[in-house]
């Protein structure tokens, strides 16, 4: 593994600040409910709302607990300070492939979408749909391309056109008003380019790694 830098991931809040649940919008509860292990909870608040992570969801399940815990609580506290030190494991959990990981991508919006409309209301859930269908597409292709798995280019690049095909990857796309050039890539259905993207990628960390 190696150690990641201390970066600021949520710029636009203080360096304290008390939020009520009326004061976290859209934007600050995706990136305020994302991995468990940059937040707290009181274990009476947990058991009286009976929060329990989704079950058979091996990714992302973090932020669908987190999702349902700040929306029972009436306020949150958000330190800016880093208190946990983390790693990256080019052996990890996230980096192992998975043969459905495009079927886990979908179920993971359908159990996000609702969690957001029982804690929060509709109005939060465009953005999650734009986080999950669509960084999820390109997590789908860089485990089409995982190294941890022998298969012919063939198949990979196969497997590339059905998660750029995908109707609810397409219109998590259309509904974006400003696309990066990855972004563009997939709205266009350019698989090959993709496939080189990943591949280039899968090379760039192998390098890294052994630096490290």
């Amino acid at each position: 593994g190696y150690e990641q830098p201390t970066i600021d991931s949520i710029p636009f809040l203080l360096p304290e600040s008390l939020l009520s649940k009326k004061d976290i919008s859209p934007i600050t509860l995706r990136y305020t409910a994302g991995a468990i292990w940059r937040a707290l909870y009181r274990g009476d608040m947990i058991r009286h709302n009976k929060l329990l992570f989704p079950s058979n969801l091996p990714l992302n399940e973090d932020r669908i607990f987190n999702i349902c815990a700040i929306g029972c609580s009436k306020s949150v506290y958000y330190l800016k300070q880093p208190l946990y030190h983390y790693w990256i494991n080019s052996g990890s959990a996230t980096a192992k492939y998975r043969e459905n990981m495009l079927d886990i991508i979908l179920h993971t919006q359908s159990l996000t979408k609702e969690a957001l409309l029982r804690h929060w209301d509709a109005s939060y859930v465009p953005i999650y749909e734009q986080v999950n269908l669509i960084d999820g597409a390109m997590i789908c292709i860089y485990n089409a391309f995982s190294p941890t798995v022998k298969m012919a280019f063939q198949k990979r690049y196969k497997l590339v056109q059905e998660i750029v095909c995908h109707p609810e990857i397409q219109k998590a796309l259309q509904s974006k008003t400003e696309l990066n050039y990855k972004q563009k890539l997939l709205i266009r259905k350019q698989s090959m380019a993709l496939c080189l993207f990943a591949m280039l990628r899968n090379a760039r960390n192998k390098l890294f790694f052994k630096k490290h």
